[in-house]
């Protein structure tokens, strides 16, 4: 198993996610445009001249404000969400849809708020709402669509730090209309539910605050927590092949400055799909330019930008969703701790004299001893190594090097199939030793795995490992 997986949780999407995942429901109204805030304003301000007639579009401009599209994967528009507004006290804001129907037809519309709402059909006002309630509340309405184009718009009045709405219209049995069509046109994505998740490492052990389960627990005070080394990794698995076209990451202040998403179907072959190195922390929002299909993503974090480890309070993965599909059983969670690989041996370059004194060695096989108190120490000179033999060929995913004070500033990792030929797969030329978790940048099969030093990091030693300790399948 992979270093970079060292903690397995099995869980249900419904008890990671805290959600359930039923097929995406098209009675709600998803996608809109949207307007605002308009400040110090309340429902019966008309911050939009002429409100009750609007039918705007992307780009048009209403007030000093621009009306945009705001593409949700949730039922609900959230106007603190940054890609909609942010957090804005004593505000009002609009959000447009228009529906094609095709025929004149009765209809239901569910409206559920927890802030004041006022809504207009075709310019009429069809309901106003300016009561402080919860979202278990709704208000129910009867409309008519008439058949063709039909302007829905709702007001939104901020009453509570947090804001947001939603709209369903059914049929009068409370089913979704057949033929309904929307601009603008709804994206039909859900959250994916995560039935296992990988991490690689848990700040201070400490999984009552900082499991990996919190990273998928869709809530928002919750949070996985690294070690403050890099790189990390969380792998996903979604149990069977999903169509993949959004991720969210929300990271808490220790965020990831460059970062790389891939994609499996087996947890071997991974594809690239996004990568950055100017990440900066918030809430990443990665709309893919096309869809692709996979079972585990694997999120590597590169390099930090704080001078902690890596952090999120959530990561959220869209992809679409049979209609019909049943929302998943719930199963308890497990964790189960990742094991290095067994060595048959290791050969080094040079061996420091033995300290008889205290009866230490500073043989090659002390790194693969499984102790962080015997080391390998080699002869004071440049260049040396120190190889591991795993007894025959192995799929080798990562690498975690221990040094002691002694280490090495320019290294480079290298594997062969019989110990004479070589092939460098990674190198590092300015470490500062300590701990370091090696991610290859693909599996590789191999026997052999050598640590090449190449210049020293304090010149009046030589190199020296506690432990060399290498994972994968």
């Amino acid at each position: 198993m992979n270093r970079n997986m060292l903690i397995l949780l099995f869980a249900s999407s419904m008890a990671l996610c805290g959600i359930s995942h039923a097929a995406y429901d098209p009675a709600y109204i998803r996608n809109w445009y949207i307007c605002g805030p308009f400040a110090d304003s309340k429902l019966e301000t008309e911050a939009i001249p002429d409100e009750a007639k609007l039918a705007p579009r992307a780009g048009d401009a209403s007030s000093g404000r621009i009306w945009k599209e705001y593409d949700s994967v949730e039922n609900a528009v959230d106007f603190e969400d940054e890609t909609a507004f942010d957090r804005n006290e004593l505000s009002v804001a609009y959000a447009y849809v228009e529906i094609d129907s095709p025929s004149d037809l009765r209809a239901r519309m569910q409206i559920h708020s927890d802030d004041g709402v006022k809504i207009w059909l075709n310019g009429a006002n069809v309901l106003t709402n300016d009561a402080a309630r919860g979202m278990a509340e709704e208000d129910k309405i009867t409309v008519m669509l008439k058949k063709g184009r039909n302007r829905l718009l709702v007001k939104v009045s901020d009453l509570f730090a947090g804001w947001m709405f939603s709209v369903r219209i059914t049929d009068e049995r409370g089913d979704a209309v057949a033929g309904l069509k929307y601009n603008p046109k709804p994206v039909p994505l859900e959250r994916l539910a995560v039935r296992k998740i990988w991490a690689s490492s848990v700040q201070g052990g400490d999984f009552v605050q900082f499991s990996p389960k919190f990273a998928v627990d869709a809530e928002k005070n919750t949070r996985w927590s690294s070690e403050h080394s890099v790189p990390q990794e969380l792998i996903l698995d979604f149990g069977s092949e999903k169509e993949i076209k959004r991720i969210d990451l929300l990271w808490e202040n220790a965020y990831s400055k460059s970062y790389r998403i891939d994609i499996s179907p087996d947890r071997s072959s991974w594809k690239e799909i996004f990568s950055t190195k100017a990440g900066n922390g918030g809430k990443d929002i990665i709309a893919l330019p096309e869809t692709h299909k996979g079972r585990f993503l694997k999120l590597s974090l590169l390099e930090k930008g704080t001078e902690w480890g890596n952090s999120l309070w959530d990561i959220s993965v869209y992809g679409f969703v049979q209609e019909g599909s049943a929302a998943s059983e719930p199963f308890e969670a497990e964790v189960e701790m990742a094991k290095p690989m067994e060595a048959a041996g290791a050969v080094a370059s040079t061996f420091q004299k033995p300290n008889t004194e205290k009866n230490e060695a500073f043989d090659a096989k002390n790194v693969i001893d499984g102790s962080r108190k015997t080391r390998w120490s080699s002869a004071f000179t440049d260049p040396q190594w120190v190889y591991v033999d795993l007894g025959k060929a192995r799929r080798v995913d990562s690498i975690t090097l221990y040094w002691e004070t002694a280490f090495a500033k320019e290294y480079s990792i290298d594997i062969s199939d019989d110990s004479v030929n070589w092939k460098k797969v990674y190198s590092n030329g300015s470490s500062n030793g300590g701990q370091e978790n090696i991610t290859l940048e693909k599996p590789q099969n191999t026997r052999y795995i050598r640590v090449y030093c190449e210049e020293r990091g304090r010149k009046e030693w030589g190199y020296s490992l506690w432990e060399i300790e290498i994972f994968g399948e």
